[in-house]
């Protein structure tokens, strides 16, 4: 079963990924980097297409 994170967690992943790296973020807080990547992608396509999911 997945696990559900919450915005809170999400963003503080991100700003963690930022700092010291997508890989060193997501073993440092147990989180499969790729879904830290994922996030990262959303962030992004939100920022450049605002309305979308």
């Amino acid at each position: 079963m997945r696990k559900a994170y919450s915005q809170e967690e999400r963003e503080e992943a991100l700003k963690l990924a930022e700092e010291i790296g997508v890989t060193s973020a997501g073993h440092r807080l147990g989180i499969n980097p790729n879904t830290i990547f994922n996030w990262r992608s959303l962030t992004h396509f939100r920022e450049v297409a605002p309305g979308t999911n």
